[in-house]
């Protein structure tokens, strides 16, 4: 809970960088543990910049804002640990931003700033305006400013209570960079093959989870990276071979083993799937987001969407009709090989966007959420499919963008395109349940 505020309360109660709790008891002298109250005492607003690519803004130890770095200049002087910033004092054109302290007291600059500048109002100059090197919001930093002066003056007592015997409002900024490390975690769970259809209809549901540093990701609303992946079923009982056998060779629409898999970016044709861009109804709205990641990259996008008539995602039978689309996909290979087969022969399992797992042969189709329909579970819709995928890209892409800057490398050359300190992990924990029931 949060401590009531008054002006009397010690400002000793209340740690900067940490969240501490106060523990009243029922009377003097008492060490019953049950009959106590237990109050959370956390200081208001500290800022966070974590994992190589996300800055935070904390509210009483609780991330309420997410900003993804425009570019970093945190080089081996800024290491991990508790720096300080006054909030008052904002420099550079606009006020765009901070000095680092390494001390509460605001006495040990260091030569490097938290940097916010807008590309608004610096085009293309950014902190080295400065001199410095520092953390850059770039597009975000107005965004990031507004939420932070909206928390300073909803929070205006407690912080105006907490100011330091020269008058600061002094803000912890933590800069844990971890070990970058990204994994998509896959859990598979269920497994359905319906009584009254064919094999075809046959699929597997998975959960997963986007997590690094084993945090949750979260997108650009602050929400967590997860949700749901489909698959073809693991086994085709109208075949001789084991299951494990059949997950290993291609052309029998099975799931491939589960394990630890790496990605890399690769150009597709005009007969595989495509990476969704732009939707004429807007309705998926993250579609938009990857439009700006893309577009941050100093790509031109325009030049690669797909206009070829025969493609077949332009043909006016399919869901994709209408939608712009760009022939650039993530494509599973095992971790640590040089090429990109799995098993003994399954190659181009892909991540892209579907609705059941006819949709696939064994690639990966994320969801955001699912419906019940013919004894299965299938992805809701086309929306929550395509804007899971896309989240999942736009990730993908900014937490390397140089392996998708590579793309036209991939398809010969995997390693080229691969995608830095990132992997799938597909499990299977528990015997995965299947429905309906298997006889006895």
């Amino acid at each position: 809970m949060r401590l009531v505020w008054r002006k009397r309360n010690k400002k000793e109660y209340f740690d900067i960088t940490k969240t501490n709790y106060l523990y009243i008891y029922a009377y003097m002298g008492s060490l019953n543990p049950q009959v106590y109250q237990c109050l959370r005492i956390a200081y208001p607003l500290s800022l966070k910049y974590s994992h190589n690519n996300t800055f935070h803004i904390i509210e009483y130890g609780e991330i309420q804002g997410q900003y993804n770095i425009q570019a970093l200049r945190i080089d081996k002087n800024i290491h991990d640990g508790i720096y300080y910033i006054d909030y008052d004092k904002r420099k550079g054109i606009g006020g765009y931003s901070y000095t680092l302290y390494q001390d509460k007291d605001l006495k040990q600059p260091l030569a490097y700033n938290l940097s916010t500048s807008s590309k608004i109002n610096l085009p293309n100059i950014y902190t080295m305006l400065y001199g410095d090197i520092g953390i850059d919001l770039g597009d975000n930093a107005l965004s990031f400013f507004r939420q932070l002066d909206d928390l300073v003056e909803e929070h205006k007592g407690e912080l105006e209570a907490l100011r330091d015997d020269n008058g600061r409002i002094i803000i912890a900024v933590e800069v844990e960079s971890g070990t970058g490390l990204m994994v998509l975690e896959v859990v598979r769970k269920w497994e359905y093959s319906p009584n009254n259809e064919d094999f075809k209809y046959w699929a597997t549901i998975s959960e997963f989870s986007l997590k690094l540093d084993d945090e949750i990701v979260k997108d650009s609303e602050g929400k967590d990276i997860k949700g749901y992946i489909i698959e073809p079923a693991g086994y085709n009982p109208k075949k001789s071979r084991t299951a494990e056998e059949q997950q290993k060779i291609a052309g029998g629409d099975i799931r491939i083993p589960a394990g630890e898999y790496e990605v890399f970016w690769k150009k597709s044709n005009i007969d595989s799937p495509a990476l969704m861009a732009e939707n004429p109804n807007n309705k998926e709205r993250y579609l938009d987001d990857l439009q700006k990641t893309m577009k941050n990259l100093n790509i031109n996008i325009e030049q690669l969407y797909c206009n070829i008539a025969t493609c077949k995602h332009n043909k006016d039978n399919r869901k994709t009709f209408g939608t712009k689309h760009i022939h650039i996909v993530p494509q599973l290979k095992p971790k640590n090989s040089k090429n990109s087969v799995i098993g003994t022969s399954r190659n181009g399992i892909l991540i892209h966007y579907g609705d059941t797992g006819e949709w696939s042969t064994g690639c990966l189709l994320p969801t955001n959420e699912l419906k019940w329909k013919k004894e299965r579970w299938i992805a809701k819709d086309r929306n929550s499919t395509v804007n899971a995928v896309a989240k999942l890209y736009i990730t993908l892409i900014e937490h390397d963008t140089e392996s998708f800057k590579n793309y036209a490398l991939g398809t010969n050359n995997p390693s080229k395109s691969t995608i830095k300190n990132f992997i799938i992990k597909i499990q299977e924990k528990d015997k995965i349940e299947s429905y309906p029931p298997e006889k006895e």
